[in-house]
């Protein structure tokens, strides 16, 4: 009797052990179990990656326009126009140089005056042991004062000649019979025609003259011719006036 009830006890404790095993393997086995802690991870791993992503994107600056370099569109054409405005400049500066520095005409080779029939040719002179400008050596020959100005050049040509010789009148006998308004040519050694037109004729004492007006620096391209004319004086071996017929180049 004793043994069966033990026997009983036994077999009653070892179904209660085998019944809990028997659950705790179900429920570590389950299937919804599994899945349920699964989707619970899987669910909150999502959502933190979520969340980052958001942070990130919060954390991220608005995308912008990028900025345009230090020369812009509208300064690249502002430094356009000023190197227009200075290529302008040089461009005017050049004309003017071109214009204060026109090119030299040749040396002249003979002087003409239809008005009065003359057609001479040229003797270049320079100071003679007085201090005055020399005069040609042939009386028909007329003589430019070489170390002035080139005839058609900016500044004032002087051409001299002899009113009258030993023998009678001389290249420069008829001069006083010019008149304002008439043409006086002169022929390069190029070749080339200069027209003067004369524009004021004056006679002065020879104490009187203006060697400044008639030597002297102008803006103007003038030829002036000089001779003498008056009452000779034998005392000093010349005559007492001088006839100045001053021109101004109106073509060539």
């Amino acid at each position: 009797m004793r043994r069966d009830l033990q026997f009983k006890l036994l077999t009653l404790v070892f179904a209660f052990v085998t019944l809990i095993a028997v659950s705790a393997c179900a429920v570590a086995s389950s299937p919804s179990s599994t899945s349920e802690f699964s989707d619970s991870d899987t669910t909150e791993s999502t959502d933190v990656a979520d969340d980052t992503l958001e942070d990130e994107s919060d954390a991220s600056p608005e995308p912008t326009a990028t900025p345009e370099p230090a020369s812009t569109a509208d300064d690249d054409a502002q430094l356009e126009a000023a190197d227009d405005d200075r290529a302008t400049s040089r461009s005017a500066e050049d004309d003017d140089e071109e214009e204060a520095e026109p090119e030299v005409p040749g040396d002249p080779e003979r002087l003409q005056i239809d008005s009065i029939d003359i057609d001479a040719e040229f003797e270049y002179v320079g100071i003679d042991d007085k201090g005055n400008m020399d005069v040609p050596q042939e009386w028909d020959n007329v003589a430019w004062y070489e170390p002035g100005t080139v005839p058609g050049d900016v500044g004032s040509s002087v051409i001299a000649g002899h009113y009258d010789s030993d023998t009678g009148p001389a290249v420069f006998y008829d001069l006083n019979e010019l008149e304002v308004g008439d043409e006086v040519r002169i022929v390069t050694e190029d070749g080339e025609e200069l027209v003067f037109e004369i524009y004021e004729i004056e006679s002065v004492h020879v104490d009187d003259a203006d060697t400044g007006k008639i030597f002297g620096d102008t803006d103007e391209r003038n030829l002036n011719l000089i001779t003498c004319e008056g009452v000779w004086d034998t005392s000093e071996g010349m005559y007492d006036h001088r006839l100045i017929v001053y021109s101004r180049l109106v073509e060539g």
